[in-house]
């Protein structure tokens, strides 16, 4: 059995990007791994394509119909043979250590469940990193309001992991699929990132983040709320949509959203769902940011500086700055 699975979905992909996604696993230097194409109904040259390759550790899948990148990439998890499963997009380049330096990681540190890295956007210096977070119970916490898992084509994921949990792509996802498995995940598992660009990330008009943005964003908002649901927190539909607006740019009633905010405090004081500390310095400064959006008066701006510091390290202190907040006029 090979140590690795890497899984690509394509569909009506340029023939350049492509072949340099494909050769650029072919070419790694760790060679221990199956590489399952699965080919969702392209009607494009995709096919000739990937029979220009021959090698044997290619396995390829079509499919009949166009499914979606959702549920192709759940076939190819069903017949993954490796170890760990590593994660690949069809228009992005893979360095040629990355594998290796993945691999290595995670023999290294068994508690780490999936493994991603920073990426580098092609044709540009800019580097893409995903949200820090230092501590396990940080990112529980992070991951209501954001994905602050790992940037999906950098994964690897031990497939003992998905197996245990029953895990996989959650298919009423369509897109934005990774947030919604890492979400599951930090339930049970610890996420880490490899803080070096080991992925050429390409940045195109086709691409989905780009070209479905307001499909992505909606489906995204499901999982947010799934996730508050999960946690069993006691807000009305209508004080979801409040909290989560929490940060959001647009004008929010700011009375009713610190009464939510205290809300979710209090409960989880009795619940201890999320750690506590991480909860209220996340939620603090969530709604700082909110609160400094709508300052009107710049002599204000220096106290709410130094409010916003004192509170961040002492949360304790949060009567303290909501009493504070109501001389001000927000």
């Amino acid at each position: 059995m090979p140590k690795v699975s890497v899984i690509m979905s394509v569909y009506n992909t340029k023939k350049e990007y492509l072949c340099k996604a494909i050769e650029s696993i072919l070419n790694q230097t760790f060679k221990d791994f199956e590489f399952i194409i699965v080919n969702d109904a392209s009607t494009d040259e995709t096919s000739k394509i990937l029979e220009i390759y021959k090698d044997k550790r290619i396995i390829r899948v079509d499919n009949d119909s166009n499914l979606g990148l959702t549920v192709s990439l759940n076939k190819a998890l069903k017949i993954a043979n490796g170890e760990y499963i590593v994660r690949m997009d069809a228009d992005d380049i893979s360095h040629i250590d990355r594998i290796k330096m993945q691999y290595e990681y995670m023999e290294k540190n068994k508690s780490i469940v999936v493994l991603g890295t920073y990426a580098k956007q092609l044709g540009t210096e800019r580097i893409l990193m995903p949200i820090k977070c230092m501590d396990h119970e940080h990112r529980r916490v992070k991951m209501i309001f954001r994905n602050s898992g790992v940037i999906h084509p950098t994964a690897m994921i031990r497939k003992s992991f998905l197996e245990k949990y029953n895990l996989c792509y959650d298919e009423n996802i369509k897109k934005g699929q990774d947030y919604a498995l890492w979400a599951e995940v930090v339930k049970y598992g610890k996420i880490a990132n490899i803080e070096t660009p080991l992925l050429e990330y390409r940045v195109h008009k086709e691409q989905i983040s780009i070209k479905c943005k307001e499909e992505q964003d909606r489906y995204a908002y499901q999982v947010k709320v799934k996730q508050i649901r999960a946690a069993k927190m006691p807000l009305t539909k209508e004080e979801i949509k409040q909290f989560l607006a929490i940060e959001e740019k647009e004008k929010s009633n700011f009375k009713q959203l610190l009464e939510i905010i205290n809300k979710v405090i209090k409960w989880n004081k009795k619940v201890t769902y999320y750690d506590q500390r991480y909860l209220e310095k996340e939620l603090l400064t969530l709604w700082i940011v909110k609160v400094l959006r709508r300052i009107k008066c710049s002599r204000d701006f220096s106290g709410f500086l130094y409010l916003y510091t004192y509170t961040i390290f002492r949360p304790d202190r949060l009567k303290y700055f909501i009493f504070s907040l109501k001389n001000h006029e927000i």
